[in-house]
């Protein structure tokens, strides 16, 4: 609702998604299903998703995850299989900056940026309390930074990424990849390759943000996504990087906090879209 409050969730691998039949479609089976179980009318419906979208958003131009969906006019397929209703398409990163802005309590921020880490490293940007897009649709990609080894920020602190420098760092090439709170659970235990590992994904985001803050003067850093419990851990190192590449303008002020929507953010941004001309904050 326009306060915040989640009233149901539910998942769906899309792995189960029929492969006989397109994702609109199948999507769109799904909405209606749940509109019929549950007796309900839907008017308007928001969408996050981790993809480069057309400057209109009603494109899917390159979704790794979802390769089927590359050029897919995405909303045009939606409404043409539920004319009734209105839908909304933003970047997953954006949708979830957008959440913090409208719905979290403990702070009033109109000008930050929203890191997530998860299974990669998005990005969204709120400037004077509105989604920061870009000169075409898809601003903000810090994850795709290059960090002078070849690889981009998330291909070292994504989830994969994370289970890759552990592996190499401690040169134990496990059969199962170690997840983020597995390098946690053994640091905590005394093994000194975790703890390196840490480090080391602190020093690097440390980086990564120092090329965003320095190109978009934002002071103020917020950092949620799957995989955020882990900042305790690289937060000492993440501000050594930072005191390093930045100059007291950007430190005097810089504010770094963890989301207070958490796994909420993205969702319940994505259903803010369908409501952002009315229940906005007050500029």
């Amino acid at each position: 609702d326009t306060l915040g409050n989640l009233s149901q969730k539910r998942k769906i691998p899309t792995v189960s998604f029929s492969q006989e039949e397109s994702f609109p479609r199948t999507l769109s089976k799904i909405i209606k299903t749940y509109i019929k179980k549950n007796e309900v009318s839907i008017e308007q419906i928001g969408i996050g998703c981790p993809a480069i979208l057309c400057a209109k958003q009603r494109q899917c131009i390159d979704f790794a995850n979802l390769p089927q969906l590359n050029g897919v006019y995405l909303l045009d397929e939606l409404e043409s299989y539920l004319p009734n209703i209105e839908f909304f398409l933003e970047n997953d990163a954006n949708a979830a900056a957008f959440g913090e802005f409208i719905f979290a309590k403990n702070h009033n921020k109109k000008d930050f940026l929203f890191v997530t880490l998860g299974t990669g490293v998005g990005c969204g940007a709120v400037i004077n309390g509105k989604i920061f897009h870009g000169g075409s649709g898809n601003a903000c990609e810090i994850g795709h930074i290059a960090m002078g080894d070849g690889k981009v920020l998330e291909s070292s602190i994504g989830k994969k990424g994370m289970a890759n420098l552990y592996k190499e760092i401690s040169g134990k090439q496990t059969q199962k990849d170690k997840t983020p709170l597995d390098i946690v659970k053994l640091h905590e235990e005394g093994d000194a390759s975790a703890k390196k590992t840490l480090q080391k994904i602190g020093e690097m985001l440390g980086y990564g943000l120092t090329s965003a803050i320095r190109i978009l003067d934002v002071h103020n850093i917020i950092i949620g996504g799957g995989v955020a419990s882990i900042y305790p851990f690289i937060n000492k190192n993440m501000h050594e990087a930072l005191n390093k590449m930045l100059v007291p303008y950007y430190l005097d002020d810089i504010e770094i906090i963890c989301s207070e929507l958490r796994n909420q953010a993205g969702i319940l941004g994505a259903a803010a879209l369908c409501f952002q001309n009315t229940a906005g904050r007050e500029s």
